[in-house]
């Protein structure tokens, strides 16, 4: 016979709350394998400081996922349209700028995301590397707010005013 050590949660009700205490218990392996397979709810409660508790997790898991569907939909979008580059209208240049300043924030998104769920917990960056992040996340944000407020002047003088937007505003504008 094997015997293991195993963590038991148990379970009581006092004064109409829910307790959960975990006592740890020793034994065989053979016997009493399946009782332990049964997860209960009170699993998800039992959440040790400073670690994600099981609806930050979730979100995490979910973060992540919709980030890297974005992150490769802004691949996508940069890849093709990186060979035309010279040859776009100067209001589609200042999108392929805002993908790929949505690019930086998303894959910034993602690190930290991922991060997140691999260590368990929200307090794994140095502050150092918090500040970057920080940084990444505004700069990145502030140049998409930026270059929507240029492409939403440059609709404006082709529409409203009627002029011919050259090139060399969309590169002016970027710069």
């Amino acid at each position: 016979m094997i015997d293991i050590k195993l963590i038991v949660l148990h379970t009581h009700t006092s004064e109409n709350t829910k307790i959960t205490t975990a006592r740890s218990v020793k034994t065989r392996f053979a016997e009493n394998f399946a009782h332990f397979l049964v997860f209960t709810e009170t699993t998800s409660q039992l959440v040790h400081q400073n670690c994600l508790s099981q609806n930050h997790w979730q979100f995490s898991l979910i973060f992540s996922v919709v980030v890297s569907i974005s992150a490769l939909l802004n691949a996508c979008i940069l890849i093709s349209n990186a060979p035309h580059l010279r040859r776009l209208p100067p209001s589609s240049f200042l999108i392929y700028w805002l993908c790929a300043y949505d690019s930086l924030v998303v894959i910034n998104d993602l690190m930290v995301s991922a991060a997140n769920l691999i260590h368990g917990h929200t307090n794994h960056f140095p502050p150092d590397t918090c500040y970057l992040h920080g940084f990444l996340a505004m700069f990145g944000s502030f140049a998409s707010l930026l270059l929507c407020l240029g492409l939403t002047l440059f609709r404006y003088l082709v529409i409203i005013k009627k002029t011919k937007i050259r090139h060399v505003w969309a590169y002016l504008y970027l710069v």
